[in-house]
Formats: structure tokens, sequence, C-alpha cells
């Protein structure tokens, strides 16, 4: 299988290189938007460089498109990969309009092409361990959860990350945070925000109460926190007979993770659930995918669309200040 990435920026980079380590796949090149950067990148990966991601749709040798690139240019090259028959695996979010994220799934489904988009807590152990148990009811049916995501500001005068291109902090932040709580409880419908505006004038420190038929979710999200602190996630889900809680540190480099899982009787338990890097499975899930062998609703685009739509409305009620129907 030959696959093609399309960014050449970290996250493009890191898909690039699980593709080269994976047995019987072929990475048939890199897009960038500088030539001597992309020249760097691709020398690097071993793989040919270009500054046109048509280098790569156009080419019928290859199979599928990675879309790395910031999600409100995710359109173009997207369709471009469909329409020239391709299989394509994108970053979340799909997408920063609905519109978009409608094209780009009507367009698969006419190709009759997988477009599958990288749902991480998905494939993170810890995460995926909790919602392995919310489906077994092995501490009863889930009754609430808190998800969590804060970070110091992840933008600076170097690096701006205009939220017209990348997406405001509920949109690029918090998406991970939706998309795992649609996936533990179902259709959300409504939400409701508090938070902080920031000095680029989007909220930038928030909790978002979200309702569901048989549950309510909580994410906690956060880009304006002081630099000492760490980047976190946290994760604690209410259970009718326990409770699960996971936390995810990263700072200078070091990781900590832990999960622990407390009974209605007895002690806390720490868990060590099975897996690894979560990037790695989830390039590995979409190869598996177009070869057929694992099942792409899993991570398909309609996905995180929802989630899409559940971080717009909270957008939506944090400007007006009353809860959005979904």
């Amino acid at each position: 299988m030959r696959i093609g990435v399309v960014g050449a920026g970290g996250m493009g980079q890191l898909h690039a290189g699980c593709y080269r380590r994976m047995a019987g796949v072929t990475l048939a090149g890199i897009v960038g938007r500088r030539e001597p950067r992309v020249r760097e990148v691709a020398k690097r990966l071993g793989c040919p460089g270009f500054t046109d991601f048509h280098a790569l749709t156009e080419d019928d040798s290859v199979d599928a498109i990675d879309v790395a690139v910031p999600s409100g240019v995710h359109r173009g090259p997207v369709l471009a990969a469909l329409e020239a028959g391709k299989h394509v695996f994108c970053e979340t979010p799909i997408a920063l309009s609905l519109d978009d994220a409608d094209a780009m799934i009507r367009a698969a489904r006419r190709r009759r092409r997988l477009f599958l988009v990288a749902q991480l807590m998905r494939f993170s152990p810890e995460y995926a361990r909790v919602h392995e148990a919310a489906v077994s009811r092995e501490l009863g049916r889930p009754l609430a959860a808190v998800a969590s995501r804060v970070s110091p500001p992840y933008w600076s005068a170097r690096n701006p990350r205009p939220f017209p291109v990348y997406g405001e902090p509920l949109l690029e932040l918090s998406i991970f945070d939706f998309n795992y709580l649609n996936w533990l409880f179902g259709k959300p419908r409504s939400v409701f925000t508090h938070g902080i505006e920031g000095p680029r004038k989007a909220a930038d420190h928030y909790t978002v109460a979200v309702r569901y038929d048989h549950a309510a979710g909580v994410v906690e999200g956060s880009a304006r926190l002081p630099a000492s602190h760490p980047f976190n996630t946290h994760l604690r889900v209410l259970f009718e007979r326990g409770m699960y809680e996971g936390d995810f540190q990263l700072h200078k480099g070091h990781m900590s993770f832990s999960l622990l899982r407390y009974p209605e009787k007895g002690e806390q338990q720490h868990v060590r659930p099975r897996g690894g890097d979560p990037y790695k499975a989830e390039c590995a899930y979409f190869v598996d995918c177009v070869r057929g062998r694992a099942d792409p609703s899993l991570i398909d685009g309609v996905h995180d669309r929802a989630a899409l739509r559940v971080g717009l409305a909270a957008r939506e009620s944090f400007r007006t200040g009353r809860p959005v129907g979904l």
C-alpha cells in the first residue's frame, strides 16, 4: 500500500514516521508549503517531497492520503484526494464549519471511498479502557463524566495559530473530549457554556455542560494557564456502582499516566490497560481499514462531524450566554 501525507508540520511528520515503519506500507511522499523545509523533511523520512498536494492526489499509484494540515484548509486536499479515488485519513477537527465537513462526507459516499478522522482518544489505552467498562457494564451504566484538557497558551508571536485556520480552543482543544463523551453516552441534546474571553476575543478558559438523554457530561478546557503548569488531561466517569478516574500530564518532555478504578466495595485499584502509542495505533487502524481488516465505523468522519457540531454550539452558547439545543 502506498500512502501520501499532506502536511509537513509536526503531526504530518509524526504520521509519516508511523507509516514508514509499517510492514507492507510505502510512504509515497510528503507535501509542505515551503520547498526548503519540505525537502529537508522528505530527506529525513526517505521519501519524495512536494509543495503541491496534487502531486500525490493525481498519482495513480497512491492508494490513500493522510491530511495533516490545519483544520480550516482540510476541504481542498480531502476533496481532491476523494475525487481522485483515494481513501483519506484526516486530522481532527474534521473542519471548522459543518458545510466543509458535510462536503467531504458527501464526496466520500459518492466516490465510495473511506473518509476517516483521527479520533485520538478512542486509541488512548486509558480512555479506551473506560469505554470498555461502559460497554460491558462492569460497574453498571455510566451516569456522568467530566473530561478536562488544560494548557498554557499554545500559541506565540512566532507561532500565532490563527483561529480562522486552526480553530479556537473550544474547537481545536476540546474536540477530543466532545468526541469522547459522544462515544461514551451517545447523541447529545444541548450544551451550555460558561467561560472567560481571552485577548483574542474567544473563550480560552471554560466549562461546557453537555446534556444527554441518560447522562450528564462536563467538558473543561483552558489555554490560559501559567507557563509553569503542565499540559493536562483528566477524565472522571461515574458509574452506577463505582468510578474510573484517569490523568495524563506532559511537562518539559516528561509524561505521566494513571488510571484508577473505584469499585462500590473495596479499595481503589490501579489499572494498567493494554495498548501503546495512540498515534501509531490510529494510523495502523486506518491502514487496516483500507485493507478491509478493521471496522471503519469506529472513526468514520460522521463522528467527528458530530463532535464539531457540539463545539460550534458551545461557542454559540458562550457568545449568547444561553443554552443551545442540538
